[in-house]
């Protein structure tokens, strides 16, 4: 719940951005103009999707960069442009197994606790669950949620760690209600990429690898998911009603040390803190973020045709 709070209570944002992060947004806006590129002109060999991709990975890299500082590593864009180039090969195949049917789709799904829901967390408020869904595809006749995930660690121990992935679980459900059709599951396409670190700081060539790994989910899945989401939600409304908002010291280091630790750690009132470091940032807006990235790439799609 603090790590709630401190972005979406007080809008907090780190003075340095992540390097990690940014990478791996710029690579789905650079996904998501590759599949564009093929959803609306079909698989081409003239190379122009990748151009496509490559030029909207430049636009996002110049807009992320500008929201902050960063401290620059392997993690940056020649490694980015080098691993589409791999990507496209890695899944040459595609070509005659893979239709695209959507692509960057916001979704609001309405959630109205029942009854007997309300009286497993009294005073539970109906909600909106909302997200973006990278591509719905149509995989040898398999109707498939495709998702990109970016990651420097081993791409075994990631499938495994997502394997009960409470986001995909959620846009299944979400994509179920979009579509009313039968929606296999996910295919996770991961991108690994990492570098040795010499002594001296420099950095070796770049290890690039992908895998795209199915995750299967069943109704019983869907309903522990929807148990979740309302027990979660539950206690958020009640720190809002209370301004109480705990801690959860076992998350500090999920994905490397919370980018929000020095706050808790000055064990102040909330309220008190020192911000030295952190800035307040405008709430993240779902469809003007989408709106943005649609005209961009509207853009680029028509000059790359030409």
């Amino acid at each position: 719940l603090r790590l709630y709070y401190w972005s979406h209570v007080r809008f907090l944002e780190p003075t340095y951005g992540s390097t990690a992060l940014r990478y791996g947004i710029v690579w789905h806006e650079a996904m998501d103009a590759y599949y564009s590129y093929i959803a609306r002109y079909g698989w081409t060999r003239d190379g122009k999707a990748l151009e496509a991709a490559v030029r909207a990975a430049h636009q996002e890299w110049e807009h992320q960069s500008l929201t902050g500082q960063f401290y620059e590593d392997y993690r940056n864009l020649p490694n980015l442009l080098t691993s589409l180039l791999r990507f496209v090969s890695h899944f040459a195949t595609d070509e005659g197994m893979l239709t695209i049917l959507d692509s960057e789709r916001v979704f609001e799904c309405s959630i109205c606790p029942t009854e007997t829901e309300c009286s497993a967390f009294p005073g539970l408020r109906p909600f909106t669950f909302t997200g973006i869904i990278d591509l719905i595809v149509n995989m040898s006749g398999m109707l498939w949620i495709l998702d990109h995930k970016t990651t420097g660690q081993p791409l075994y121990t990631q499938v495994d760690r997502l394997n009960r992935s409470a986001q995909f679980k959620g846009y299944w459900y979400a994509t179920k209600q979009i579509t009313r059709e039968h929606i296999a599951g996910f295919l996770v396409c991961f991108h690994h990429l990492s570098c040795y670190k010499r002594k001296d700081g420099s950095y070796g060539d770049p290890k690039i690898d992908f895998q795209r790994s199915p995750q299967i989910y069943t109704d019983s899945d869907l309903i522990s998911w929807r148990e979740s989401l309302l027990e979660t939600t539950w206690r958020i409304q009640n720190a809002y009603r209370s301004n109480i908002w705990p801690c959860n010291d076992d998350s500090c280091y999920n994905y490397g040390r919370c980018s929000f630790a020095t706050l808790c750690e000055q064990n102040r009132p909330l309220g008190e803190e020192n911000l030295d470091g952190f800035h307040e940032a405008d709430p993240w807006d779902v469809k003007a973020e989408t709106a943005r990235k649609d005209s961009q790439r509207e853009k680029i799609l028509k000059e790359v045709k030409g």
